[in-house]
């Protein structure tokens, strides 16, 4: 279920330094969308229950975690055991959330977050949208953070439309500038100068014909290729601070998969 404004937020923490800087998006999302947010520690499953006093240590630690930052908010702070992948799933889609914002790296039951199964299983069993992104260490300080350029990937058969209503939304909302990227195959070795270009135009017109159909308001750009390295460079090329992408239009030609492009992505990544 894809809803907007997110007014409750889900953040599945693993304390290290990729979710603490995580974390200050986080604050910002919730901040802006004067959003319920919800912290949750997965600890691993053990054959009996969770020893009380290893309980209780998560707990107080998931209490410290980003205490400062976050206490203008009212956080509730969850600990549960299990499987990360699939009690985030579960709890995701148990309760009213409408965002989930989690790093993609740290320790423990997160190590192969980005290029393991764990991506797979989360971005594909969440069913709200999922913000995430490989460069949680690297995010600037929070009065640093702003939304100026938002990329969206938009097929030409319609598959990516929950996204582009989503970047469109939040466009609005955060005064940034909308840019549309259509992700168009290579031709073949033979393929002249001329054919590639009719068919960036054709491109181009299909995108701008569901742009108007849609009433949304943005850039279109035909990026020459549909891998993640042309991907990349075109999000590059208009200087976005989040890339958005429909889960529906992964694969076939389409779009690389979510994990590839999370990876390869110069911004975080937000999937509808």
């Amino acid at each position: 279920m894809t809803i907007f404004p997110p007014r409750s937020i889900l953040f599945p923490v693993d304390f290290s330094e990729r979710c603490r800087g995580a974390g200050r998006q986080v604050e910002t999302f919730t901040g802006h969308f004067q959003a319920r947010l919800t912290m949750l520690h997965v600890a691993p499953a053990f054959a009996t229950s969770l020893p009380l006093e290893t309980r209780d240590g998560a707990s107080a630690r998931l209490e410290a975690f980003l205490a400062e930052e976050l206490k203008h908010f009212d956080v509730d702070r969850q600990v549960l055991e299990g499987d990360a992948a699939q009690t985030i799933i579960d709890y995701a889609n148990s309760g009213p959330f409408d965002l989930v914002m989690m790093a993609t790296h740290g320790y423990g039951p997160f190590r192969r977050f980005v290029l393991g199964s764990t991506a797979g299983r989360v971005l594909r069993g969440v069913e709200c949208p999922v913000w995430t992104s490989a460069h949680g260490e690297e995010t600037p300080p929070l009065e640093a953070i702003a939304y100026r350029s938002v990329a969206c990937l938009a097929p030409r058969d319609g598959s990516g439309s929950a996204a582009i209503s989503w970047a469109s939304q939040f466009a609005r909302e955060t005064g940034a500038r909308l840019t549309l990227i259509h992700a168009l195959a290579a031709g073949g070795d033979e393929e002249s100068a001329e054919t590639a270009e009719m068919r960036a135009e054709v491109a181009r017109r299909e995108v701008a014909g569901m742009q108007e159909l849609m009433n949304v308001r943005a850039g279109i750009l035909v990026a020459a290729g549909a891998d993640t390295g042309a991907i990349h460079d075109a999000v590059l090329s208009v200087g976005a601070d989040l890339l958005v992408v429909c889960r529906a239009a992964e694969g076939e030609g389409r779009q690389p998969s979510i994990e590839e492009l999370v990876r390869t992505a110069p911004c975080p990544v937000l999937s509808v």
